[in-house]
């Protein structure tokens, strides 16, 4: 990919697909993934990773250095960021769904509803939330604990972050 001594508007431009494609390479038959790439104004390129087990810091140092490696930063002028979509960012792909079932998720649907559960199941289609709640049984005084199971489609999911716990 380096093009040494040519003039830099003949270099191909550093675009997303082509670092999400090296990266990809590169990670390809490990427990490691691409969630995200950007490359934002000024050639700030961005990238979100995650494991299937984890991911260490450690593995973000290695890709950083894989894809400096790759493309001069003399020639290019880019700034490179490699980092973790672990705790606290959104889901993104279905593997990261998949690693994170049985976990307390908040979520936003489509059409604005939000709220809490426990993410029970995935699959390719959607997830299967699962929550309890207390309502108010007429006749009753006091409030009965009812179990209640959603089934959503992806189609339907604006965001579904992992509830933190402490």
């Amino acid at each position: 990919m380096r093009k040494r001594g040519h003039p830099s508007f003949l270099l191909p431009l550093i675009d997303e697909k082509t670092i999400r494609e090296l990266i990809e390479s590169e990670l390809e038959g490990s427990s490691y993934f691409v969630v995200d790439v950007s490359v934002k104004p000024g050639n700030r390129i961005e990238v979100s990773l995650d494991g299937d087990e984890g991911l260490p810091i450690k593995k973000c140092v290695e890709v950083s250095r894989f894809v400096e490696k790759e493309f001069d930063r003399e020639e290019h002028d880019y700034s490179l960021q490699v980092m973790s979509a672990g705790l606290g960012y959104p889901l993104k792909l279905h593997r990261q769904f998949v690693k994170n079932a049985g976990r307390d998720v908040k979520y936003v649907l489509t059409d604005g509803r939000a709220g809490e559960a426990k993410m029970k199941e995935v699959d390719e289609k959607g997830i299967l939330l699962w929550n309890q709640k207390k309502v108010k049984v007429e006749g009753k005084k006091k409030k009965i604990l009812v179990e209640e199971e959603q089934r959503i489609e992806y189609s339907e999911l604006k965001e579904v972050r992992v509830k933190l716990s402490f």
